[in-house]
């Protein structure tokens, strides 16, 4: 029954992704530096000198796809990889 409900839930999570596609304002925690002295006046230190992890899809594209399309196939991954992290850490713990 909890993976009905869970299952159900994703699917409407999934329904849900292109409402982030009608803003011009960045998802959180996806900021360039830009962004930080646009809204703080400054860039922080330590974010100047600190290489940044590059992504694994960069502005969630995949090539020869649409960007929705690209958009909800990076959602997707992003769910996979979430869910195979936590599975793992439960799986270590026990």
């Amino acid at each position: 029954m909890k993976t009905k409900r869970l299952i159900i839930l994703l699917l409407v999570l999934f329904l849900l992704i292109p409402l982030g596609l009608l803003t011009d304002a960045p998802a959180w925690g996806e900021w360039d530096l830009s962004y930080y002295e646009k809204i703080l006046g400054f860039i922080p230190e330590k974010m100047k000198t600190n290489t940044i992890i590059p992504a694994i899809l960069p502005d969630y594209n995949l090539e020869n796809f649409s960007p929705i399309t690209s958009y909800y196939a990076s959602a997707i991954l992003g769910t996979i990889l979430i869910f195979a992290s936590f599975y793992g850490l439960y799986k270590l713990k026990r």
